[in-house]
């Protein structure tokens, strides 16, 4: 019973570890929040733009990053149409067309018109899987055991024989195919079968060292590179019995490789595989969903994995998307934990400092201090529960005698190997302080330190027996935060309160400033003590009087981070000599900061500074133009929090370890060089309004980068632009340039993917935008805009006023004859099989408006309608305007009123304003809104809603 007991146990605590294991990668999530139209998911495709194409129930997606275009079959005014409700694979051929698999048989994009157009409809049902033979024929797997074969020139369809039959596909290194089959059988390039499992087969990968993994109902199968050519091979079985590795489950679902792993998915989580060179099984981390982790995977069925050519991986479950990029996983975090004495003795650190071996202290407010060993893991505390209790830690510091000194609880300790041991601190009077509010201290080159003592700026000497006695008071009322020496040993203090104070010290201890100064010592008089005050009363350009941390970079340059904004001091003769005459440079939100409230500053070697703020992390690079120098990083690239405390950060210099201080543990990291020469990715363009009218793009840009013509008669209004990039990694850092050549003179810098541009006078102009990275811009695309002046369509619209008249007696003339001949197309077109033909398509054309409803889509057009009811366009225009006497937007907007006349008696009018309403209805501007309703009605959308209120 006990040797069950302790297996029950260890089974517990191994599948507790790998838990724990998991939660090292962070899963960014993509779901239906994101505007996707559903959380359940089959397959993702990157295709050769940069788009991420994803698969599932009730429709498929085109995802740039921020943009969603959802295609179903249930079109809405956001949607396009897709015929089907599953859909299980996506594939791009060498003419860069997307093909969709699903239960309503094969669909090829039609980029011209942005939907989908079915292939081989009514032959070939429950497609699942489609594999290219060449450019021009693709086999096509169904659900029912059937294959086909499709021409995708002409769209021709042909059954094949059943057996035989293609379930998944690996390419090598010399572009031969692996293939599995469904009934068990693996073929290489077309030859005899290689291996018979005698199992079905779902996916199949290649590793770079030539290792075959194999995905089945009954676990993964790997044959060793050292195998594949012997005629009985050895096979490696990796099952969710296994005793030293085991699968989450034993049906493998989805199989892909990526920078140096195997990620295997099934129907119960993620594995993480690690193989030997010779293929042998070295490691598996199990990664699944944890309710509480928003991080953590979606949904543990995992139904594809797909690595694209960026290094991502995107997981596809059935709860959602999740995207994985391992190779920037490279936050971690220090916290507190109440059931381990080796941890954080609390999560709400404030201070942290090193020292000469290497170990790390952390303080808090209330809860006292910890220290880590980090080459062993190790903490110890100091706080309530332990021999030498502190609380209220304000500020630890190392000097240049490796002693460590703790201010805490009103007093100042220093850190012996017995424990803590109290300092006294003494005033000019030689008076012991009753507890004073010590709140910073540094120690000078010349030996003696600086506090922030009760108010004041205080220079002390340390004597024998741990006594510190004041030479020198500064100032009055001024709360010191932090302290920093710069190169040229003078003292900046920033407060809480007075902005900063420059300190010079000198022998002489009168004050050149307007700051109080303390009782002489007995320091013999010589150089004067300089004493400067920048706040925003003497500096208008600082913003706050709240200097939370001051540092340099690797160039000299000073470095102040305040409660409202970044400010740099450029290290220059003006600097050295006339530090009265300094200038700053100010950085604000609008500048590329996350948040305006600057909490920590750290250099690295090469000029890059790492800055904390209230809104997580963020990377400066000098090198960078505009907010290209500013990288951010938040909760989604693994922070602790995003509210970062003030002067809470340490640089380990043996480790090149960065700490920064949260509200909830420690972030640490090391930072990575990241590749200089790094390619700018490409603009991809989603939308344009003209006036709330859509605008036709086009989406082939192999040889020109005008993605449309706009011409307009009178000012725009607004042009509204949305666009994407071709690189996933990281859309929150992404940065676009873009400018309207005609108006303006330099280019503007945003995050934002879309741009509003109002009021375009008349005139000729480009709108170029751009992706943006460090100092270069990458290829622009253009939007051509031509705004003709109203002048210019009066002299167009009497010159055909002109014409009309110079025809108008050869029109009288023809007149007769005109209406000979169109009484004869009459009588043509109303003969008894025309009415009857036209009464049938009007019956058919009623019955889709009806329950398809597809007048709510914005961008109906009378070929798309034409489409739905099965006839030409010309046939739908003959019966709008002869047969129903009517146009197509008159008839289209006539159902569309009636809708939003439907919406005004339900609840959701009262959430909603009248315009977002009729947008709901298919309306896609407010004036052709408006218009049309004053049409029909005989009267405006508001007074309609009035009346119908008092009814």
């Amino acid at each position: 019973m006990k040797a069950i007991l302790a297996l029950c146990v260890f089974i517990i605590f191994s599948f507790c570890a790998e838990v724990v294991k998991s939660q090292s990668l962070r899963f960014e999530s993509v779901t239906a929040q994101d505007g996707l139209f559903s959380n359940r998911f089959f397959k993702t495709y990157r295709d050769n733009e940069g788009y991420l194409w994803i698969a599932g129930i009730n429709g498929v997606a085109k995802y740039d990053g921020v943009h969603v275009t959802n295609y179903t079959e249930k079109a809405d005014t956001n949607n396009y149409f897709i015929r089907g409700v599953r859909f299980y694979d996506i594939v791009q051929d060498k003419s860069n067309n997307i093909w969709i698999a699903g239960d309503s048989g094969i669909h090829k994009f039609d980029v011209t018109r942005n939907t989908f157009v079915q292939v081989g409809r009514n032959k070939i049902i429950d497609a699942n899987f489609i594999h290219f033979l060449s450019d021009s024929t693709m086999e096509v797997l169904c659900d029912t055991k059937e294959n086909y074969l499709v021409n995708t020139k002409s769209h021709t369809v042909r059954k094949l024989p059943e057996k035989g039959m293609v379930s998944a596909v690996v390419k090598d290194d010399a572009g031969k195919e692996w293939k599995g089959m469904s009934n068990g059988l693996v073929i290489y390039d077309d030859s005899d079968t290689i291996i018979n499992l005698k199992i079905a087969i779902r996916d199949i990968c290649l590793t770079p060292n030539r290792h075959l993994c194999i995905g089945t109902t009954r676990g993964l199968v790997v044959v060793p590179h050292l195998e594949l050519d012997k005629e009985k091979k050895d096979l490696v079985w990796i099952t969710e019995f296994g005793h030293t590795h085991r699968l989450t489950n034993n049906i493998v679902t989805a199989i892909e490789y990526l920078k140096g792993s195997v990620w295997v998915g099934t129907r119960e989580g993620l594995n993480q595989i690690h193989l030997s060179e010779n293929g042998t099984v070295e490691e598996i981390q199990h990664h699944y969903n944890l309710p509480n982790d928003p991080y953590s995977l979606q949904n543990n069925q995992i139904n594809d994995i797909t690595a694209d050519n960026e290094g991502i991986l995107w997981i596809a479950t059935y709860g959602g998307l999740n995207k994985l990029d391992p190779q920037h996983q490279w936050f971690y975090s220090l916290k507190n934990d109440p059931e381990s004495v080796n941890s954080l003795h609390a999560n709400n650190i404030f201070q942290i400092e090193g020292n000469a071996n290497g170990n790390i202290w952390f303080g808090s407010f209330e809860k006292g201090a910890s220290r880590l060993n980090p080459i062993h893991n190790h903490f110890i505390r100091f706080d309530k529960n332990t021999d030498t209790p502190i609380r209220n830690v304000r500020c630890i510091t190392t000097d240049s005698h490796g002693d460590e000194w703790i201010t805490a609880d009103n007093k100042l300790f220093l850190v012996e190997k017995e424990g803590l041991v109290e300092a006294a601190i003494c005033d000019l009077k030689k008076h012991k302080y009753k507890r004073p509010n010590l709140t910073a201290i540094i120690q000078h080159p010349n030996g003696n330190y600086w506090m922030g003592v009760n108010g004041k700026i205080v220079e002390f000497q340390r004597a024998p027996g741990n006594t510190f006695n004041a030479v020198r008071e500064l100032g009055s009322k001024l709360t010191v935060v932090s302290f920093y020496i710069d190169n040229y040993n003078r003292i900046w203090a920033g407060t809480n309160n007075a902005g900063v104070v420059l300190v010079k010290p000198g022998s002489n201890l009168d004050s050149a400033s307007g700051l109080e100064s303390g009782s002489e010592s007995n320091i013999s008089p010589g150089i004067k003590t300089e004493i400067y005050q920048f706040n925003k009363t003497s500096h208008p350009i600082l913003k706050a009087d709240l200097i939370s941390v001051i540092n340099h970079d690797s160039e000299g340059n000073l470095w102040l981070g305040s409660s409202d904004g970044l400010y740099r001091v450029s290290k220059d003769s003006l600097f050295e000599h006339s530090p009265e005459k300094t200038k700053f440079k100010a950085f604000f939100e609008k500048d590329g900061l996350t948040n305006n409230y600057v909490t920590g500053i750290l250099p690295d070697k090469n000029g890059v500074l790492w800055l904390s703020s209230w809104k997580g992390i963020m990377k400066y690079d000098p090198t960078g133009t505009d907010l290209c120098q500013f990288t951010p990083y938040s909760f989604s690239d693994g922070l602790s929090d995003e509210k970062y405390n003030r002067c809470s950060m340490y640089r380990e210099p043996k480790t090149n370890t960065y700490y920064f201080g949260s509200a909830n543990g420690v972030t640490y990291f090391n930072p990575i060089k990241e590749n200089e020469n790094q390619t700018v990715p490409r603009v991809l363009l989603n939308q344009v309004e003209l006036n709330g009218d859509l605008v036709a793009l086009n989406h082939n840009l192999s040889d020109s980068s005008i993605v449309s013509k706009v011409e307009y008669n009178g000012v725009i209004d607004q042009l509204l632009v949305k666009f994407g990039s071709s690189s996933l990694l990281s859309p929150t850092k992404q940065v676009f340039a873009w400018k309207l050549e005609g108006r303006d003179e330099e280019w503007t810098y945003s995050r934002k993917r879309q741009l509003l541009i109002k009021d375009i006078p008349p005139g000729k102009y480009t709108l170029k935008i751009s992706a943006a990275s460090r100092n270069k811009l990458g290829k622009a695309v253009l939007i051509e805009i031509t705004v003709n002046s109203y002048l210019t369509r009066i002299l167009m619209a009497s010159s055909i006023l002109i014409l009309i008249i110079g025809l108008g007696f050869w029109i009288r003339r023809r007149k007769k004859i005109i209406e000979e001949v169109s009484k004869k197309e009459n009588k043509y077109l109303y003969s008894k099989l025309t009415e009857d033909k036209f009464a049938n398509i009007a019956k058919r054309l009623t019955e889709i408006m009806e329950s398809e409803k597809p007048y709510l889509q914005t961008d109906l057009t009378a070929d798309k309608l034409a489409k739905m009811v099965d006839v030409s366009p010309g046939e739908l225009s003959q019966l709008l305007n002869e047969y129903l006497n009517t146009k197509f937007y008159e008839y289209v907007n006539r159902y569309r009123i009636e809708e939003f006349i439907g919406l005004l008696s339900t609840p959701q009018a009262e959430k909603h304003k009248i315009t977002a309403l009729a947008e709901q209805c298919g309306f896609s501007s407010t004036s052709t809104f408006y218009r049309a309703f004053n049409n029909e009605k005989g009267m405006t959308p508001a007074q309609y809603a009035k009346n119908l209120n008092k009814k």
